[in-house]
């Protein structure tokens, strides 16, 4: 089933509370999870596989720590909190260093704030998983094949190659178990039914429908 944009990053943006984001954080998730979507990538499939592998984990455990090359995490990469730190430390890419991103859960989720990046420091970047593909990318399109892993190590570099800009996608179809899971995440941020709260009809109470 089709949906709109703006149901992508509604319910993205109430999964990734539901799941323990903060709230600034999660608002960070649905433009992230909107550009895949608009340039042919499923996002919200990418946030399922993120929030199914992290669920439980402590989220400080998974932000990220500068390294000597790069970045890592105590228990993998979320890619929000990763995108995030980037543009933070945009001056560092812009000296010609390459990066090495350890262990990122669900990378596919890294690509729209690499392009964000991209626009930072005036220059194509590259995203290279270990063992995969190439994406090319700068602040509005990207090229190559995503056939990533759920969790890779990625090397990010500047490039000379330019992507192409193709028309953007406004009806994205995301892939119903994906969309499923976000759903149950988004129902987490939903206040359970009290007594007094049925009595002022949010629910069905006791009254008999017979």
């Amino acid at each position: 089933m089709t949906r709109s944009l703006n149901e992508v990053s509604s319910l993205t943006v109430k999964a990734a509370r539901g799941a323990g984001f903060d709230w600034g954080v999660a608002a960070e998730t649905g433009p992230a999870v909107v550009w895949l979507h608009a340039r042919g990538v499923d996002g919200c499939a990418a946030l399922a596989v993120f929030l199914v592998a992290t669920d439980g984990l402590h989220r400080t455990d998974l932000r990220p720590r500068r390294s000597a090359h790069g970045w890592r995490g105590a228990a993998g990469l979320c890619p929000v909190h990763l995108g995030l730190a980037l543009s933070d430390h945009a001056h560092a890419l812009a000296t010609g260093d390459d990066w090495v991103l350890e262990d990122v859960i669900a990378p596919v989720l890294v690509l729209p704030f690499a392009a964000a990046l991209s626009a930072q420091v005036h220059a194509p970047l590259s995203l290279t998983p270990e063992g995969g593909q190439t994406v090319t990318l700068d602040g509005s399109g990207l090229a190559g094949v995503i056939d990533w892993p759920d969790r890779a190590t990625l090397s990010l570099r500047r490039t000379d190659t330019l992507p192409p800009h193709g028309p953007a996608t406004t009806r994205p179809d995301p892939d119903a178990d994906g969309w499923a899971i976000l759903t149950s995440f988004a129902h987490r941020t939903y206040a359970p039914a009290t007594e007094a709260s049925r009595s002022a009809g949010a629910g069905p109470g006791d009254a008999d429908t017979d």
